[in-house]
């Protein structure tokens, strides 16, 4: 990187004029540094993560400018810049950058010394996200937080704006289709990079993001005795959201269910599970008889419960789809307040920080779909969201599916909820700020007791102990670690068997 300029930040709140930038930082002391990518460096130039490098890559998108903001310190003052995630009393700094004009869109990511990430789009001054391009600047108001925390027994700690924040400003061209861009980023996208596939899950190919196709002879296979059929969740596909059980347990279900498992990578972005649940439906050739049991995850439990509730949604005119248990994991059948337009900031951000606790496979997998939806939102479109909006607990989708029909089906639940088992900064500072969203148990995705408690839907509360597993705080479970649990595992072992 190319080092501009570099300045004090004002706590006064006056402006500071650094190369191109102007930084208003009421509150805030500090010192910047504004840098841009020397000639020949990639798009991912100076970021901490190659994983994150390859995710902009893949999307087009350019780190345009790099400010790293140092010794960072509160001061007391009655001025405040404000934003989607700061509350009244809080401090923030406001950059203005150079526009990249017509044509593009810009987001800024910043990580703090704790490694959290939080996504930012370019703001007018009423706080709303700032479409319009045409200026010569755009301004990002970073929000700053300030909680006292217990480091130990005889200890309490700052934990916020203190230390060290890096802000990188990335750049992506905003292609046009018949001139409306609302749609664009997230179904496009995942038309091209995450097609529908019904594949085997072997345990030779279930860690594999491109398992095979389900043949006839595989159909044929599946027609009568019982199977298992294996669900995603968002942003995920089979192999990146079950690809933590060991193979010894694929082994093992395997030779219950007599080689006759499989698993359904559908879209989560552009389409709601309903329209996942008739693909599903389309794909059963003429005649089939199918007899599942499901283990779903996350928004794969929507799909699951429109396959075990809502057939007559499903055009199965000639075929036959039994569902005798679902195991649901982390499924937000309450919804998840994260995905009320309010929060969808909030949901990226969450899903951000969760990858930062996951093995590497599963990480590359998932942020090139997170980092779709951040160009999307950079629209301040949702149009075109519907995966993601079908969790909105205040939303048409949940809210019909949660009065529909009941099912046949055996219900089952695993749920947790996430509080770290050490000391380190980055997974409390994740679980701090979802608790200030959810207020309420989680596992920093899905509320604690909306997997399993009364929602409206007939088939819920699932009560009885022997049909849930509650991990305690103690487990230190998140959204994306359910399946190399012990305990998770175990339980689905004892559960699952034709």
């Amino acid at each position: 990187m190319d080092t501009l300029d570099e300045g004090i930040l004002d706590p006064a709140g006056g402006e500071l004029h650094v190369a191109d930038v102007i930084v208003r930082s009421p509150g805030v002391a500090g010192a910047i540094t504004v840098m841009r990518p020397a000639d020949g460096e990639s798009r991912g130039a100076a970021l901490d993560s190659d994983v994150l490098a390859a995710a902009f890559d893949a999307h087009d998108m350019d780190t345009t400018m790099v400010l790293e903001l140092t010794n960072i310190e509160q001061h007391e003052t009655d001025q405040r810049v404000t934003s989607r995630a700061s509350a009244p009393d809080q401090n923030g700094i406001e950059i203005q950058v150079p526009a990249d004009g017509e044509g593009y869109g810009q987001v800024a990511l910043v990580t703090d010394e704790n490694g959290i990430a939080t996504w930012h789009w370019p703001q007018r001054e009423d706080g709303s996200t700032d479409t319009t391009r045409s200026g010569s600047t755009v301004t990002f108001v970073i929000p700053g937080y300030q909680a006292e925390v217990q480091t130990d027994e005889n200890h309490r700690g700052v934990l916020g704006w203190l230390g060290r924040k890096i802000v990188r400003v990335l750049s992506f061209v905003i292609e046009p289709v018949l001139g409306q861009v609302g749609a664009f980023f997230a179904a496009k996208w995942e038309d091209r990079h995450r097609p529908y596939n019904i594949r085997s899950f072997t345990p030779d190919n279930y860690q594999s993001v491109t398992g095979p196709t389900l043949t006839g002879a595989d159909w044929t296979r599946l027609n009568g005795p019982r199977s298992l059929l294996f669900v995603h969740g968002t942003f995920s596909r089979a192999a990146s959201a079950f690809g933590a059980l060991p193979r010894s347990a694929i082994e093992t279900l395997h030779q219950r269910y007599a080689g006759r498992v499989f698993a359904f990578d559908h879209k989560t972005l552009s389409v709601d599970p309903t329209e996942n649940g008739r693909y599903f439906a389309e794909q059963m050739p003429a005649g089939q008889s199918l007899d599942v049991d499901i283990v779903c995850h996350s928004r794969g439990g929507h799909v699951s419960r429109v396959l075990a509730e809502c057939q007559d949604q499903l055009s199965l005119s000639g075929k036959s789809l039994v569902v005798n248990q679902v195991v649901f994991v982390a499924s937000p059948n309450r919804g998840t307040v994260l995905t009320d337009p309010q929060h969808m900031g909030d949901f990226v951000d969450a899903y951000t920080n969760v990858l930062s606790l996951l093995p590497d496979n599963a990480v590359t997998d998932v942020l090139e779909v997170i980092v779709a939806v951040v160009k999307q939102l950079a629209t301040a479109v949702l149009d075109g969201l519907d995966g993601l909006q079908s969790m909105n607990p205040a939303g048409p989708y949940l809210q019909a599916l949660n009065s529909g029909a009941s099912s046949t089906a055996l219900y089952r639940a695993i749920s947790a909820e996430f509080e770290p088992g050490d000391a380190s900064w980055k997974p409390w500072a994740a679980d701090h700020l979802m608790d200030r969203v959810f207020q309420e148990p989680n596992d920093l995705v899905v509320p604690t007791r909306g997997v399993y408690e009364d929602n409206g839907d007939p088939m819920f509360p699932i009560t009885r102990s022997q049909h849930r597993l509650d991990l305690p705080s103690s487990a230190g479970v998140h959204h994306g670690s359910f399946f190399s649990n012990a305990d998770v595992q175990a339980r689905l072992l004892d559960w699952l068997s034709p």
